[in-house]
C-alpha cells in the first residue's frame, strides 16, 4: 500500500539513492531560458529513471526535484510582478505521498514548469522594456549626431550591437536604424514647416548628411 512516508523514513533512505544533480541543474538552466521542450524531455527521463526505484525512494526523489523547483520559483517570483501563489509544494506533497496516478505527478510538474517560465519571460520582458526606452532616449536626445548608428548606441551602453538590435526590435517593432531615420525626418519636417532654416541647415540640424531625403 501506498503509506505516507515521514521525514525520518525518508533520511534513513538517502545514502542509498543516487540523485543526478547534474539532471537537476539542466532542467534549471532549460527553464530559466524558456526552453519547455528540452525541460520536458529532461523531466521525462528524470521521470522515467525514478519510476525504476521502490516507492519510497520515488517519493524522495520526485519531492527532491519539486523542491529545487519552489526554490526556483520563489527566486523568479521575487523578481517579477506576477501575482500567484508562492509554492505549490502542500500540493506535490499531497499528491506523491498518495500516489494513485502517475499522470496527475507529471502534470503537477509541468504546471510548475509553466509558471515558471511565465516568471523568466515576464522578467526579460520588464528588462527588454527597460532597455528599449534607454536606446529610444538615446536616439532621441543625439539623432543630430551623424554618426548616430545601432554600433555608435552599443558601445555607449557597453553591449553588442546585436543585443540592441534585437531588444529594439521586440519591443518597438522596428529597427534602431528605422527608427533614427524616421526621428530625423520627423524633426526635419517640423523644422521645414516652422523655421526659415534651409534644407541644407535642416539636414545638418538632425543629423542628415544626405539632403536627397528632402526630395
Amino acid at each position: 500500500t501506498n503509506e505516507p512516508v515521514c521525514e525520518d523514513a525518508l533520511d534513513t533512505l538517502r545514502d542509498d539513492i543516487i540523485y543526478d544533480d547534474q539532471l537537476e541543474a539542466s532542467i534549471m538552466a532549460a527553464l530559466k531560458t524558456s526552453k519547455l521542450d528540452e525541460a520536458y524531455e529532461l523531466y521525462h527521463y528524470f521521470a522515467t529513471n525514478t519510476l525504476h526505484y521502490r516507492y519510497r525512494i520515488i517519493v524522495f526523489l520526485f519531492k527532491r526535484l519539486y523542491l529545487a523547483l519552489c526554490s526556483l520559483e520563489i527566486q523568479l517570483s521575487e523578481d517579477s510582478t506576477i501575482n500567484g501563489d508562492e509554492t505549490h509544494f502542500d500540493e506535490i506533497d499531497h499528491l506523491i505521498d498518495n500516489l494513485q496516478d502517475i499522470d496527475q505527478l507529471h502534470s503537477c510538474f509541468y504546471d510548475q514548469f509553466h509558471r515558471i517560465v511565465a516568471f523568466v519571460d515576464k522578467s526579460r520582458f520588464d528588462k527588454y522594456n527597460e532597455l528599449a526606452a534607454v536606446i529610444e532616449k538615446y536616439i532621441d536626445d543625439c539623432y543630430a549626431d551623424s554618426n548616430l548608428t545601432c554600433s555608435w548606441i552599443a558601445d555607449h551602453m557597453d553591449l553588442s550591437a546585436a543585443q540592441i538590435a534585437k531588444v529594439f526590435r521586440t519591443i518597438k517593432n522596428i529597427s534602431v536604424s528605422d527608427y533614427i531615420t524616421e526621428k530625423r525626418i520627423a524633426v526635419a519636417k517640423q523644422l521645414l514647416s516652422e523655421t526659415t532654416l534651409t534644407i541644407k541647415e535642416v539636414a545638418d540640424a538632425v543629423g542628415i548628411e544626405n539632403t536627397q531625403y528632402f526630395y
